[in-house]
């Protein structure tokens, strides 16, 4: 389902609006069935390789941001807030027009970094296999706000340290539920 200049207005102005509204500190969540989970780790636990403080930032106010959209689209709509979020996004076409872009900028990007973080996770822009019915083993996160404090420009570090904070009996676990059927978000 190609994305419209029309959409990515609408979700991009949709995400600035929440993210604006969580200025300044931390953000606070938005009441709805959609929920941020801790970071499962504290978040100095991928230093050197990624610090603490890019780490705050991409989970307390980026998807955290996520998360508030996603709650604040569902709102008014009982159906889709009663649904899990891979089902959601797997029946993406069959969800109500009027607040389609908002679950799958919102809800892809939730679930992009709800597994981002369990094996350190992503598709472009906030698409998710998860829309195509697919399940994802793990993946990385390539916007600037994953990397930018430590890295700055230097993607290429980035992706090359990176690869140190894998967290390979998750990846294997997830494999394993994949392979059984098994495997959520």
């Amino acid at each position: 389902m190609p994305v419209t200049r029309r959409d990515f207005v609408i979700g991009t102005a949709m995400f600035a609006a929440v993210a604006l509204a969580a200025r300044p500190g931390r953000a606070q969540e938005v009441s709805g069935p959609f929920r941020l989970d801790p970071l499962p780790y504290p978040p100095n636990a991928l230093a050197p390789y990624i610090d603490a403080r890019t780490m705050e930032i991409h989970h307390d106010l980026h998807h955290r941001a996520y998360v508030n959209g996603l709650n604040e689209a569902v709102k008014d709509h009982a159906a889709v807030a009663a649904m899990p979020l891979q089902d959601i996004l797997g029946k993406l076409a069959e969800m109500p027009e009027a607040i389609r872009t908002a679950l799958r900028n919102f809800g892809g990007g939730h679930a992009n970094h709800a597994m981002f973080w369990q094996v350190m996770g992503s598709q472009p822009n906030q698409d998710t296999p998860l829309i195509e019915g697919k399940r994802v083993l793990f993946g990385n996160d390539m916007w600037e706000h994953a990397y930018y404090l430590t890295y700055k420009q230097r993607r290429r570090e980035y992706l090359e340290a990176w690869w140190n904070v894998v967290n390979w009996p998750k990846v294997g676990q997830r494999y394993t539920d994949a392979k059984s059927g098994k495997l959520a978000i």
